[in-house]
């Protein structure tokens, strides 16, 4: 069937890349390996550091909040999944504006879907610990704060990075994984003395925070749509201040609610309210952009309605 409906598959073909598309390749695959390795050496060196510095009881106690974490990733990885591979083919067909286009609807769904995600568990995490294994397993506020930052934070830079590798900018910045990786040991190392696992895991953001969360989207930019960067840090700024505001709402609520305990009954309605305030909070932000519209119109379309 591929012999029939494809036979330009079987056409022997003289033509050979030149000497400059060669350089171009042998470029590209020399700056993923080098990411790669660095996005390695910094998401996998900080249980290393908490288990030589800390102990490694502490490793146990974090795997429960990273299990639930690396779950909801794993869910919300299914967005970025299934558009990755068309992402090359429409940047390829369509104008520079409309690809941008796409890019702000879509940076707007995944930094809002990885926003209420966070507050979740912020408010939820704790609560939801206490009722699953008992107050013995709880980590402090401020170590739960540090591993949602990181949650978040990588979930919305696999987007930047994967509208990146579909315009094709492996080769500009190649070296920042590895400067990150190293800010990141070093810092984890210093902090995780003096802070214990806070220490270690708010290391990883600041790494992330004094390279890659500016420097992705200047890139995406600048050699990508050939754009002025501030309008974007604008809107994104705004954005994180918006989740925080909910935030605060949220954790009043939280306060309020379980302040003799935690039981089933409370930690459902906390759940409940949790959701239903982040939701219209986002519609009361948000309502009025266009990135929402068009969300809304598409599933719409998706999602089954009567006529």
């Amino acid at each position: 069937i591929a012999n029939k409906n494809y036979p330009a598959l079987n056409t022997k073909y003289e033509d050979k890349l030149s000497p400059k598309e060669r350089k171009k390749i042998a470029q590209d695959v020399k700056s993923l390996a080098i990411t790669r390795i660095g996005h390695i050496a910094l998401n996998s060196t900080d249980n290393i550091i908490i288990s030589a510095i800390i102990g490694i009881s502490w490793i146990g106690i974090l795997s429960n909040y990273s299990l639930i974490t690396d779950c909801i990733v794993g869910v919300l990885c299914l967005f970025t999944g299934a558009i990755t591979a068309s992402l090359g083919n429409y940047f390829a067909e369509k104008s520079p504006d409309e690809g941008y286009l796409l890019f702000k609807r879509v940076e707007f769904v995944n930094s809002w879907l990885y926003g209420i995600c966070s507050i979740a568990l912020i408010t939820l995490l704790n609560p939801f610990i206490t009722l699953w294994l008992g107050e013995e397993y709880l980590l402090n506020e401020y170590i739960v704060m540090a591993v949602v930052i990181n949650f978040f934070v990588q979930g919305y830079m696999n987007t930047l990075w994967t509208f990146r590798s579909a315009l094709g900018l492996f080769s500009q910045g190649w070296y920042r994984p590895l400067i990150v990786a190293a800010i990141n040991i070093g810092l984890s190392i210093w902090l995780g003395t003096c802070w214990g696992v806070f220490g270690v895991l708010i290391s990883t953001f600041i790494s992330r925070a004094a390279v890659n969360i500016w420097f992705d989207p200047l890139i995406i930019h600048k050699y990508g749509f050939n754009r002025s960067v501030r309008p974007f840090f604008i809107s994104y700024l705004s954005r994180v201040m918006q989740i925080l505001l909910i935030l605060i709402v949220v954790l009043t609520i939280k306060r309020a609610l379980l302040h003799n305990g935690v039981s089933i009954y409370n930690f459902a309605l906390l759940t409940i309210l949790t959701a239903l305030i982040s939701l219209f909070a986002f519609w009361i932000f948000n309502h009025k952009k266009d990135e929402y519209q068009y969300c809304k119109s598409l599933l719409y379309r998706i999602l089954p309605h009567k006529s």
